[in-house]
């Protein structure tokens, strides 16, 4: 996860799916300040789908699996990670902290990180935890042509009913080549599973 951190360091923040959207130091998204919201979405939010996730132009049908057996009373780590040569990848890490859910000791955990819509989905769902995770997640490699980084958010599909609810509104987006771009979010606390991606609002 070194090289995911220090992919961050070089990359531009944009406050997104916000009225503010000034672009800060990088530095600022690891301070601990970075500040956390819960927002139900309107129906105009949809997962992120650009050109690069059709067809074989970005990683194709590959997927990115992560599972582990997690003692509770220890903590623990579960990772996954896709790597193509040209620079593509999939990197994600869940930190699961000591005592995450009291009425357990231990639980097997499940992440796929799909490229398809750029989300990641947890298992066993529902589960709901008394101390949040902490989630670490960089898609590398992706075409953002036509696609505004000021409409991204990141999000969990609340019900297919109801929509979206917004998590974070810090997203960490590299654009020195739109075709090759970074985007990802970091430390951001999972209190209960889900599918939590990347979302694209458009229109008012």
């Amino acid at each position: 996860m070194k090289k995911l951190i220090a992919s961050f360091a070089i990359s531009i923040i944009f406050f997104a799916c916000t009225e503010n959207n000034n672009i800060v130091d990088p530095l600022d998204q690891h301070s601990g300040s970075s500040s956390q919201t819960i927002q139900q979405l309107p129906k105009n939010v949809t997962w992120l789908s650009m050109p690069s996730t059709k067809g074989d132009i970005f990683i194709g049908n590959e997927q990115a699996e992560g599972q582990q057996k997690i003692d509770l009373k220890k903590g623990g780590t579960v990772t996954a990670s896709w790597h193509k040569r040209g620079g593509k990848e999939i990197n994600a890490e869940l930190i699961v902290p000591v005592g995450a859910k009291k009425d357990l000791n231990s639980l097997d955990f499940y992440m796929l990180v799909d490229n398809d819509n750029l989300s990641i989905k947890f298992e066993p769902h529902p589960t709901f935890f008394d101390i949040p995770l902490t989630l670490n997640l960089e898609f590398k490699g992706i075409d953002l042509t036509g696609i505004d980084p000021k409409e991204i958010c990141f999000a969990y599909l609340d019900d297919p009913a109801t929509g979206f609810v917004i998590t974070n509104d810090q997203i960490t987006i590299d654009v020195k080549d739109v075709k090759k771009a970074t985007i990802s979010i970091s430390n951001i606390q999972i209190p209960h599973f889900s599918e939590y991606g990347f979302v694209r609002r458009t229109g008012d």
